[in-house]
């Protein structure tokens, strides 16, 4: 915690003025997350941090660097990614989603490796987008071998019907997909897109 409010007291003495959210003043960090504040002017403090910082404060960081274009940033959530998740007792989700929104290129070598380890589960879901944007065959192939995996299964589904290759259509009708949840509405929806 100690590490956490030096950094928020850094962001106030950079000029970071604190938002509210029902009478209640935020700190820096929470205002770069929940208000359209935008984290770049920010971001050389907030990148100094992201090694001292664990769970929960590291996740916060993380997601009010989680702006387009924030390509400093990427190679450092690799490396989270990659390496140091575990001491840091981290939800990678919130580098999954970093990593798509940043969408910094140099990173999309990394970035098929974190979706072809299933040892990630449920945090590459955002980064079944970055693989249609990598629009190469190999992403293609990792999108339908990701219908086998059920953590990412709704989210392969509907960037490959925003892909629109028909050659996926086959293995999405044979699908077996639980009612209610995600997968089960955007199967529906695919199948509708890619028959047309």
């Amino acid at each position: 915690m100690i590490k956490y409010d030096e950094l928020n007291n850094e962001l106030i003495n950079a000029g970071l003025s604190c938002g509210e959210f029902m009478n209640e003043k935020m700190n820096p960090v929470e205002t770069l997350v929940n208000t359209k504040l935008s984290a770049k002017p920010f971001r050389l403090i907030l990148l100094k941090y992201i090694h001292s910082l664990f769970g929960k404060e590291l996740e916060m960081v993380i997601r009010a660097l989680s702006e387009k274009d924030m390509k400093e940033v990427s190679s450092k959530i690799i490396k989270l990614y990659n390496k140091e998740n575990e001491s840091k007792n981290l939800d990678l989700w919130t580098l999954g989603n970093a990593l798509s929104i940043i969408d910094d290129k140099s990173t999309y070598k990394d970035i098929i490796k974190i979706c072809r380890n299933s040892e990630f589960g449920r945090s590459r879901q955002m980064l079944m987008q970055t693989l249609r944007k990598i629009n190469t065959e190999e992403a293609f192939e990792i999108l339908l071998d990701s219908l086998k995996d059920k953590t990412i299964r709704g989210h392969a589904i509907e960037e490959l019907g925003k892909w629109g290759d028909k050659r996926a259509l086959p293995l999405i009708e044979a699908l077996e997909v639980k009612k209610g949840l995600y997968e089960a509405k955007a199967k529906k929806k695919v199948i509708k897109k890619l028959k047309q």
